[in-house]
């Protein structure tokens, strides 16, 4: 392979270029620099990145010298020229990276004041583009002494340089990247116009960059940026326009601008130009890429023209079918004809998913060609990874939380938030089955969100411990201005490779490791990328990542305030309607929360994105058991639980059987709820999840001893799930099975053995630090000192509960213990107080007929009788078969039970 050099391509050697000519260099047609491209002067490095610098004598006049400053820019050499500018190569000394440096010549500066527009306007052009495979501007510099753009410096080599060395299967991953970029430009409404095999770079890594927005054009201001060059060539247009090929103005209406034998029929026109411009260059610019031969017949530029007028390539030969329909597609006579960028990038993905003995290359007529084209597939499998997860299968994956070493507190939301993203993106893919990352979290991090699992021997147990094939380790760095995600990937068997991604945005580093994940993964599969399934805009990605972190670690008051800020971001980031109505659910907002997901449910089935759907399903279906609409509840999880099955989503199944256990419970039909958890054990027990099954042996267990005369049975269930929670280090779940322990001993009448496992449970959620645990502990406590009869310190029990769930805004806690406190400070004559707690319980209460119960046990006690007799008339019309006719003589008796 030739050396991998840095910065601007200038072809001494092309058609139409004077060899001999000093400093002016263009390309074939174009005449276009750009900042990212490489230059090269037949096959030698540019000036600076060799060994010697080149002879002084071949600088252009008044080009910067080695160590020359501009603003906080160091120039390090010069990269390269074109007809309006230079291309250093420098460094910013603040940042401390390395960056190209692309200068307005001061001749230019002086002739033509619309160059200086021209760069900013290419600069705000750039600015919109926030995409791995579209080079980066980082800021635009304007002074007196001169004018620069600041960019990406990339390293690698042009399309046309690195085809021979591609395989066949690189070439339609490369070609996918490609359309990717481009549809990342169209989105945004941004038309290329000069897409050509030297304006897309191969780097070192396989990464894709498509380069040289100099004469795009935004389509929302309808204003085209003029290309750099010479002198301005007139030619005329097939209309008997006169268009300027390429020239030192803002271009208008029937000037042509770009590259002749990659333009479509249109761009030569000189009409106005839609995407669609784009996609007849592409087909082009991977005609060439696939079959390594130009798509024109080698003729003089007038022949060239009229072939491209009437858009007369040559057909591809020697392609698959498919692959040979997509490109004749793309390069049609009429624009509305052509695929989009979009439908590009998934029918490349589809072409590259496609199994083995399907041949990407059609099979050649004559034995000896055969023989080539068998040679090449060998060479092709023997050199990519084997799959991790087998076709047809889907395999569990475990994202660990990111491990923040960039020295950037303000970055402590990538660990939970940014993964979070990654394993959503991952989730959604056909053949994945993400292990939900709040589990994974509890078993490897401590209080203070450290890992506590680390060296590779644990990793690879816990892999099995949860039934997954693949588990996935990232350590975050930032080197040179660049986040550096830093990926080890492990199976049950060892170390099973690296990934490592640079890039200049957190959340772009994300979105491409999230791919390289799928490549490696499941290859075969087509699937939306993270920005498509979020946000292609950064910040609102930020953002949202910032609101997954936060609410994990603070709870839901503030993270809903970043997920609002988001989606004001992005109105199309429907995964932040999706957790706000979670969080609007956990904040006892439930008309909002309904409002939030039924929005964003609307938009998953538009869509068709499964997905979100199911997810959606699930948190209407949590939301219904709430307000105890428990019809609805059974409605929403079985068709989770049916679109489950259909996706083959084990994890979902098992979540909608959970739920439909915990509807049965609520209804009190204890054996249905059984036979529901039973299920989801079931599950988890052929998934090999051995944590799973812990937890749903747990739920077992609940069940059984909500049944009468089964609590022996229910004891050794939770017992055997308590004894597997320890054996799998499972001290975060522990909490949970001591606390329905608990409850157990409680209902005995052994009030010290459920007071010492209260204990327990109280101290394993402080070494938690979980706050809402802590609080609904603190509140069973005080439900047991009540029913022992100590008063008072059940009054400070449930005090201290309701202060804390106050704190961190925990509805669900706040509104038990207050109905609780409301009752006891009644009994101890506290009326005004229980009160003020019973207008707690109320507004998430208000028509559950306990707390009309406790209205009427007040009203008594302030010796309204009339009032606590409406209450009673009102709570039992609402309680229906759930009132025990005791309640009437006991809520205006002297000693009211806890209702």
């Amino acid at each position: 392979m030739s050396p991998n050099v840095e910065g601007i391509i200038v072809k001494k050697d092309d058609p139409g270029v004077d060899p001999n000519a000093s400093g002016d260099l263009e390309s074939e047609e174009s005449g276009t620099i750009d900042s990212t491209d490489v230059l090269k002067t037949g096959g030698a490095l540019a000036w600076g990145l060799g060994a010697d610098d080149p002879d002084r004598s071949t600088f252009p006049e008044n080009a910067w010298p080695p160590g020359h400053r501009i603003g906080r820019l160091t120039i390090d050499s010069l990269l390269g020229t074109g007809g309006m500018g230079e291309v250093y190569r420098g460094k910013d000394e603040k940042l401390g990276r390395s960056v190209a440096v692309k200068r307005l010549r001061p001749d230019w500066r002086r002739i033509s004041g619309g160059s200086r527009e021209r760069m900013l306007r290419e600069a705000q052009i750039l600015s919109q583009l926030q995409h791995p495979g579209i080079c980066q501007i980082y800021d635009l510099i304007e002074s007196d002494d001169a004018d620069v753009i600041v960019m990406e410096l990339v390293r690698g080599e042009t399309l046309s340089a690195a085809r021979p060395h591609f395989s066949q299967q690189q070439m339609l991953v490369v070609a996918e990247k490609i359309a990717d970029a481009v549809a990342a430009a169209h989105r945004h409404g941004v038309i290329h116009r000069d897409l050509k095999p030297d304006n897309v770079m191969v780097t070192p890594e396989g990464e894709v960059k498509v380069l040289d927005f100099g004469v795009a054009f935004s389509l929302s201001e309808r204003a085209p940026v003029m290309s750099e060059g010479g002198a301005p060539a007139e030619m005329e247009a097939p209309d008997g326009q006169t268009g300027i090929v390429w020239g030192g103005r803002l271009t208008s209406r029937g000037m042509v601008i770009g590259t002749p034998r990659y333009m479509s029929p249109e761009q030569l026109a000189g009409r106005d130009l839609t995407t669609a411009s784009d996609i007849y260059a592409m087909g082009i610019v991977l005609q060439e890429l696939f079959t390594g031969k130009s798509a024109y017949s080698d003729v003089d530029m007038s022949s060239l023209l009229g072939y491209v007028s009437r858009a007369e390539s040559v057909s591809p030969t020697g392609l698959d079918a498919d692959l040979a329909r997509l490109l004749g597609q793309m390069k049609h006579a009429e624009p509305e004809a052509r695929p989009t960028a979009e439908q590009v990038v998934a029918r490349l993905r589809k072409l590259r998913g496609r199994p083995a003995r399907r041949r990407f290359f059609a099979a050649a007529a004559v034995a000896s060609a055969a023989l080539v084209v068998a040679t090449a597939l060998v060479s092709m499998r023997l050199g990519r990874e084997t799959p991790l997860i087998a076709a047809g299968h889907r395999g569990r994956v475990v994202l660990l939380p990111f491990e923040n070493q960039t020295g950037e507190t303000q970055l402590a939301w990538i660990s939970g938030g940014l993964r979070d993203m990654v394993a959503q993106t991952l989730d959604g893919v056909e053949g994945i089955q993400v292990v939900p990352p709040e589990n994974v979290d509890r078993l490897v991090t401590a209080a203070d969100g450290t890992r506590t699992v680390r060296d590779d021997q644990a990793l690879q147990r816990l892999v099995s411990d949860l039934g997954a094939e693949v588990l996935v380790s990232t350590v975050v760095r930032k080197e040179e201005g660049l986040y550096v995600l830093d990926s080890g990937i492990i199976t049950s068997r060892g170390k099973a490779g690296k990934r490592i991604i640079r890039q200049q945005e957190i959340t772009k580093a994300a979105s491409e490791l999230a791919d390289r994940l799928v490549r490696r993964l499941v290859p075969a599969v087509a699937y939306s990328g993270l920005e498509d399934r979020f946000s292609d805009d950064p910040t609102a990605n930020r953002l949202y990542a910032m609101g997954l972190d936060t609410y994990r670690r603070e709870g839901a008051e503030p993270a809903s305030e970043l997920l609002r800020s988001a989606l004001r971001v992005d109105p199309q980031l429907h995964w932040a309607r999706v957790m706000l109505g979670e969080l609007a659910e956990r904040l006892s907002s439930w008309d909002e929360a309904k409002r939030y997901l039924e929005e964003a449910q609307a938009h998953a089935r538009k869509t068709g994105d499964r997905q979100m759907a199911a997810a959606c399903l699930s948190r209407l279906a949590r939301l219904s058991i709430h307000r105890n609409e428990f019809e609805e509840a059974e409605r929403l999880a079985r068709e989770a639980l049916q679109m489950a099955r259909e996706n083959v989503d084990r994890e979902r199944q098992t979540e909608a059987l959970t739920q439909l256990g915990d509807v049965a419970r609520k209804r009190e039909k204890w054996k249905d709820a059984e036979g529901y958890y039973t299920q989801a054990l079931g599950i988890r027990r052929e998934l090999g999840d051995q944590i799973g099954v812990a937890r749903a042996m747990h739920n077992v267990g609940v069940a059984m001893s909500l049944q009468s005369g089964r609590e022996g049975e229910a004891v050794r269930a939770l017992e055997e799930s308590l004894d597997l929670k320890r054996k799998l280090g499972m001290s975060a779940f522990e909490a949970m099975t001591l606390n329905s322990l608990a409850v157990i001993a409680v209902d005995s009448g052994e009030h010290d053995r459920a007071e010492q496992l209260y204990q327990q449970v109280l101290a394993s959620y402080r070494k938690q630090k979980d706050l809402s645990a802590i609080s609904q502990t603190l509140g069973n406590l005080g439900v047991l000192e009540q029913n022992r009869g100590h008063t008072r310190s059940a009054v400070a029990y449930l005090e201290e509960s309701c202060k804390l769930a106050t704190e961190i805004g925990d509805q669900d806690s706040l509104t038990l213990s207050a109905f609780n406190l409301a009752y006891l400070l009644g009994q101890l004559g506290k009326l005004s107080e229980a009160e003020h707690y019973l207008e707690i319980a109320d507004t998430r209460y208000s028509l559950a007929w306990e707390t009309v119960a406790i209205k009427a046990r007040l009203a008594w006690l302030r010796g309204d009788v009339k009032g606590a007799r409406a209450h009673v008339a009102q709570a039992k019309s609402m309680a229906g078969e759930q009132w025990s006719p005791d309640l009437d003589n006991e809520i205006v008796g002297p000693n009211l039970p806890l209702i």
